[in-house]
């Protein structure tokens, strides 16, 4: 028989320790934690990207800004600021909070 369509699905958000998790659902429901990671098109070019510049300590400005190098790398001339979204949770305020457009965009100069 045909296989099912599956679905990656990414989850962050803070614990009750206080502590900033990340899973993946992988297609066979299996989950994995990560500090950074990627899922979809251009994966494991994106991982490799961001395995040597991620570190534990980087703050959430920097990462935006790292995450949009990186992919002005990946897509080169198909780097569009207008397919782009960003989401973030804070520790201490465990909101999330979305960042698009223009306020997304200061973040690649």
């Amino acid at each position: 028989g045909a296989r099912p369509f599956g679905v990656h699905v990414m989850v962050s958000g803070v614990n009750s320790n206080n502590v900033g998790k990340l899973f993946v659902s992988e297609v066979t429901g299996n989950y994995s934690g990560y500090k950074a990671t990627a899922i979809g098109q251009n994966e494991e070019k994106i991982k490799e990207l961001l395995r040597e510049p991620y570190k534990e300590s980087i703050t959430i400005e920097q990462g935006i800004r790292l995450v949009l190098s990186i992919f002005r790398k990946v897509l080169a001339k198909n780097f569009n600021m207008e397919r782009f979204e960003a989401f973030y949770v804070k520790k201490d305020e465990k909101i999330t909070k979305k960042i698009i457009g223009d306020a997304l965009s200061k973040y690649t100069k």
